[in-house]
């Protein structure tokens, strides 16, 4: 009985957040966007949340689809303030999947994960009557300093973030090459 009602809630997220494919996503990675770039002391800003699809697969080489992605703005204590979703996002590759070479296909890592390709689009809020926000995102190969990455699975993204104008207000982020942190414990890539 358990499993059915779990089985109907997931299956309502889905239709929820509009997801055409109504599986589960394969496999799910955050980066923790931190207020001070590279200081893993300093509070977390902004989570980016994506949930992946493996849709081909060649060898150790699979490529995923980006289901879902899941922006989520935080303040100084933690505590989500503002959720925003997009599903389907464009993936700036010939075939708009991420391709990625695994060690093990069957048991990917957070740190295969690291340098994702153009992803963007333009993300709606959970509450409709809040403004969308546009992002873009991409990934480059970290090259760490003396005395190591600032986090056990660091990425290097260029990250923009900013709500629709004409003209645009200043963006809520954008950076480049910052470095983030990959968490080892992903959150859900669904906003609810």
């Amino acid at each position: 009985m358990k499993t059915r009602n779990c089985a109907t809630i997931l299956a309502a997220v889905f239709v929820f957040c509009g997801v055409a494919d109504a599986r589960p996503p394969d496999y799910a990675i955050t980066f923790n966007l931190h207020e001070t770039i590279g200081d893993p002391t300093s509070d977390i800003e902004f989570t980016v949340t994506m949930g992946l699809m493996k849709e081909e697969q060649n060898g150790d080489d699979i490529g995923w689809q980006v289901q879902i992605v899941t922006i989520r703005e935080l303040d100084d204590n933690g505590n989500v303030i503002d959720t925003w979703f997009k599903t389907q996002p464009n993936v700036d590759t010939s075939d708009e999947l991420w391709w990625i070479e695994h060690a093990d296909p069957d048991n990917p890592v957070n740190s295969e994960f690291l340098i994702p390709p153009l992803i963007y689009g333009t993300a709606g809020h959970v509450n409709t009557t809040e403004p969308s926000l546009e992002f873009e995102f991409e990934g480059d190969l970290y090259v760490a300093p003396p005395g190591g990455p600032p986090f056990d699975d660091t990425a290097s993204l260029t990250t923009l973030l900013q709500e629709p104008g004409n003209p645009p207000p200043p963006p809520k982020k954008n950076e480049t090459d910052e470095p983030v942190e990959s968490d080892p414990e992903p959150e859900s890539p669904f906003p609810i």
